[in-house]
């Protein structure tokens, strides 16, 4: 192992069995379907803020000036984030 390598664990909680549930709905389909991103400058799409949102209802009930706090304890991909965001 390398001195500049590390290990970071992130958090599943009950994501795997929420997005089962959300596969099942289509609802990421949906939201991108009737929500499009048109501004080229936003980090997230409209429909993968709906997404973070709602799975943020889901499991903690966060208020949103705490998103970012809650979101980056979990596995990114897992709360239908693109990888790598910050």
């Amino acid at each position: 192992m390398t001195p500049e390598s590390r290990f970071v664990s992130k958090a599943l909680g009950p994501l795997p069995v929420i997005n089962a549930f959300l596969d099942q709905l289509r609802l990421e389909q949906f939201f991108h379907q009737f929500v499009p991103a048109k501004d080229p400058r936003l980090k997230l799409t409209p429909a993968e803020g709906l997404g973070l949102v709602l799975r943020n209802i889901l499991i903690a009930r966060r208020p949103l000036y705490a998103m970012s706090d809650w979101a980056i304890r979990f596995d990114e991909q897992m709360l239908g984030l693109p990888p790598g965001w910050p």
